[in-house]
């Protein structure tokens, strides 16, 4: 494949390396933990979301230790490397880099083992009972199966993993995303000043 994006959805780069796992591995001797990838092939967007690696307990709102906007930026400075590394160029993406925010996605097994106990919201791909989303206590995890002791319901509630669209943390009053986009794209809330968007 010549120069421009990956093959497909996000998932390799030119020369068949999965973009997740280089990613993973760019950031991680940084100390950073990587949640999410996604690319938009479309729109040539490459959004990373990040966390501290921490051996400490999350606060309250699930943060270990806070990511900064000078994180962001060495996160999206090693990730432009990556794809220079990989004959792309990095000024032709819009790249995103965000902290997880108190709405942050449960997407690793790890995840819901350190967030157990804590208020989610399951997302559902099609409807159950005429609802998709459910809030309530994470209680358990096994196979990509997810049980909640939702609010409104006497009984924990299993949702299978195919059936489920996303699971998140529920929001505080202050949730949000701090992010910094990068040399291809527009302005976020937190941004490298050195490019000046």
């Amino acid at each position: 494949m010549g120069r421009g994006g990956p093959r497909d959805a996000g998932t390799e780069l030119p020369d068949g390396t999965a973009l997740d796992g280089a990613v993973r591995e760019a950031l991680a001797s940084f100390g950073m933990d990587v949640i999410e990838v996604t690319l938009s092939r479309a729109a040539r967007r490459l959004r990373v979301m990040i966390d501290k690696k921490s051996d400490r307990p999350p606060g309250p709102l699930g943060e270990p230790s806070g990511v900064t906007v000078d994180d962001c930026a060495l996160a999206s400075r090693a990730i432009e490397g990556l794809l220079r590394g990989h004959d792309l160029d990095p000024g032709t993406f819009d790249i995103a880099v965000e902290s997880p925010g108190a709405d942050r996605p449960l997407t690793r097994e790890h995840d819901f083992a350190r967030f157990r106990g804590r208020q989610v919201t399951v997302s559902l791909r099609q409807a159950r009972d005429g609802r998709r989303n459910f809030t309530g206590e994470l209680v358990g995890y096994e196979g990509g199966d997810v049980t909640v002791k939702v609010l409104d319901q006497a009984e924990a509630e299993t949702f299978r993993r195919g059936d489920i669209r996303e699971v998140r943390l529920h929001p505080g009053p202050k949730a949000g995303l701090d992010e910094m986009r990068g040399p291809g794209g527009g302005g976020g809330r937190r941004r490298d000043p050195r490019h000046g968007r």
